[in-house]
């Protein structure tokens, strides 16, 4: 049996995983997958990413998200390990 890989090694993985399933979600850029004709459309919600840095860095609750900052996004959880210390 191989040795495990490293953490690094894992974590570059995983990276590349949720660039993948990223990947599947393009939209394209033929014209009618243009938003309103002219923009490329949005392929995925930018809200976890607000929240993991609002909850890592400045260290707000995962209850002041719901309720005061993103009231509007149940079910939306903060991208876990965005930030790194």
């Amino acid at each position: 049996m191989p040795p495990a890989a490293p953490p690094s090694c894992r974590a570059a993985r995983s990276q590349a995983e949720n660039l993948a399933a990223t990947g599947r979600d393009w939209p394209g850029l033929a014209p009618k997958a243009l938003f309103q004709g002219r923009d490329l459309a949005p392929a995925n919600d930018i809200r976890p990413v607000f929240m993991a840095v609002l909850q890592d860095y400045w260290s707000l609750g995962r209850d002041t998200l719901g309720r005061i900052v993103f009231p509007d996004a149940t079910g939306l959880r903060p991208i876990a390990g965005l930030i790194r210390t």
